[in-house]
């Protein structure tokens, strides 16, 4: 039944309704709506939910239930529709629409209507955000008693940052491979300056390693200075042995420097004649070419001739059809000498073009190639450099905090979301009252049925009680009339009948008052207990407003501090 109604109110497809269907998919899934991507919902439940979807978020106090149910009745999409078309006016919509098109799905019409609710409903969430920063501003004041500003937050994360970078101070000349683990590890925190672990940590023979590697570290910063024994030592020489030992190094110094010029007048020697074989081709060469340019001079000047004598030609068969076409022709050889003059033009420039590209596209590959060759250098160098490992532990550190951070702040954010704002209290509220009146509503159905089973059973009884009455009276009277005795007795036992009918008839007066009696004091209670509802309601509402004016001015108060 709901797929045939829903075919009753569907209108023609075409491409508009179609493409504005799709804009409104996109805006509400953009708003946040993701119910709109799901494909089994049907175009109406996709658009109609979107609609409360967005009034909801408005935050709008409307005195209207929008409960909306997907695959609904024809009665329950009707009734929705004229409540969403009649909350539009009260939230000041300026476009208007009509049930019949949103049940139609015109969605052109339907289209300008979401764009408002979802600009509505992103400014109302920009409103629930500013309230929340500022409730959680003003709690970090509470505990913290200083607001953190965003330059002071920059400052800060800058200096968290800057932490716990390891800085080295020392560097060892040879590796210590051959130590023990605890002692690697000491040394390499001495490296970057910690001493306190190597005091603590290290034996009395590891400690005394230990300050030899110190000293040797320290070495390697400080400049080294000449051992003065070995000074000592040189000049202790004798000086006959100093000076025989000078005359055979000048000897010695002699000869090499003959068999270097002996080997050297040879290799000039030998480039020498390199040289002159190389000067006899190239003339050689020089001889070739001129002869080449002869005849190629030669060559050019018959082929000058013959450009000559078909010019010529040509010019004269140009005069003659000249002469012989008519007018019309000539025009239409004018541009045919124009298109061909512009197809050759065309031949060229697209020549050159691929010239130019086949050359730009080698100096590109060169450039690519030098461009890896420079990547493949410093990824090397990366690799090996110690400022690029030092950095990269940076970034590993300052991620690890990022993460953290990241975590603080979800969680910061998950505990706003899980306070409710005024507008989602104020639906909460709306929701408890009107399921108080549905409860109380059907409370009271339920006991009006109760009573009045009550009531229809006691009629029963009484019913009962008085037919029984009438059958024992009808025999007792047949009885009677066979003597005098019998009719005394008869007589008696209707007048004790009518004194108990006499006394069960006071009984109910009784219980009757006694009920009008009730009825008036709960009367007087309910009275009562509306004044005092009346008196609670103005009270909230004055309360209400005292606490506007109490935020109102708690903002004017930090806007003055945060001018000051």
């Amino acid at each position: 039944k709901d797929i045939m109604s829903e075919a009753k109110y569907d209108i023609k497809e075409d491409e508009e309704q179609e493409i504005k269907f799709q804009e409104i998919s996109e805006l509400l899934v953009a708003a946040g709506y993701f119910r709109a991507r799901i494909k089994g919902l049907s175009p109406f439940d996709k658009v109609v939910g979107g609609m409360t979807w967005c009034i909801q978020n408005c935050a709008v106090f409307i005195d209207v239930n929008l409960l909306y149910q997907e695959n609904s009745s024809i009665g329950q999409k009707i009734s929705l529709t004229e409540k969403i078309v009649s909350v539009l006016p009260k939230m000041k919509c300026p476009v208007q629409i009509e049930p019949h098109q949103i049940q139609g799905l015109d969605f052109i019409n339907i289209f300008p209507v979401i764009q408002w609710l979802v600009k509505k409903a992103l400014e109302t969430r920009g409103e629930r955000e500013i309230a929340n920063r500022a409730y959680s501003l003003r709690e970090f004041e509470k505990f913290n008693g200083k607001i953190l500003e965003n330059g002071t937050l920059k400052t800060v994360l800058t200096e968290f940052s800057d932490l716990d970078i390891p800085k080295r101070k020392l560097q060892p000349i040879k590796p210590f491979d051959d130590k023990d683990d605890a002692v690697r590890v000491s040394l390499t925190l001495l490296e970057y300056g910690n001493k306190i672990v190597m005091a603590k940590k290290t034996d009395d023979l590891e400690a005394s390693s230990a300050t030899d590697l110190i000293e040797e570290m320290t070495e390697t910063k400080a400049k080294k200075k000449i051992d003065t024994n070995v000074f000592n030592n040189i000049l202790g020489i004798k000086k006959d042995e100093l000076n025989d030992a000078a005359a055979e190094y000048l000897k010695m110094r002699e000869k090499a420097n003959q068999n270097e010029l002996e080997e050297n007048s040879l290799s000039l020697s030998k480039k020498i004649d390199i040289l002159v074989t190389q000067e006899a081709k190239i003339d050689e060469k020089l001889k070739e070419l001129k002869e080449q340019e002869n005849d190629l001079g030669s060559a050019k000047g018959t082929l000058s001739d013959e450009i000559d004598q078909m010019q010529c030609r040509i010019d004269e068969n140009i005069h003659k059809i000249k002469i012989t076409t008519p007018e019309k022709d000539q025009e239409l050889l004018t541009k045919m000498r124009k298109l061909i003059s512009m197809n050759e033009k065309l031949k060229k420039n697209e020549t050159d073009f691929r010239l130019a590209c086949k050359d730009e596209l080698k100096e590109l590959d060169e450039r690519n190639k030098l461009a890896k060759e420079n990547l493949q250098k410093l990824a090397i160098y990366d690799a090996q450099n110690e400022e690029t490992i030092a950095l990269k532990k940076q970034l590993g550190g300052a991620r690890l905090k990022l993460a953290k951070r990241t975590r603080l702040v979800m969680e910061l954010e998950r505990k706003i979301d899980s306070i409710p704002s005024r507008a989602e209290l104020s639906q909460y509220q709306r929701r408890f009252v009107e399921l108080y009146n549905q409860i109380s509503s059907k409370q009271n159905e339920t006991q009006n049925y109760f009573d009045m089973y009550n009531n229809l059973g006691d009629q029963r009884d009484f019913i009962e009680k008085e037919i029984k009455l009438m059958n024992s009276i009808q025999e007792g009277f047949e009885k009677s009339s066979d003597s005098q005795h019998t009719k005394y007795q008869y007589v008696a036992q209707l007048e004790e009948i009518l004194k108990g009918v006499k006394e069960g008839q006071k009984r109910a007066k009784d219980k009757l008052t006694e009920k009008e009696e009730v009825k008036e004091r709960v009367i007087k209670q309910k009275q009562e207990l509306m004044f005092h509802q009346q008196h609670y309601f103005t009270l909230v509402k004055k309360i209400q407003d005292e606490v506007k004016k109490n935020e109102i001015i708690n903002s004017k108060l930090d806007e003055l501090n945060a001018k000051i």
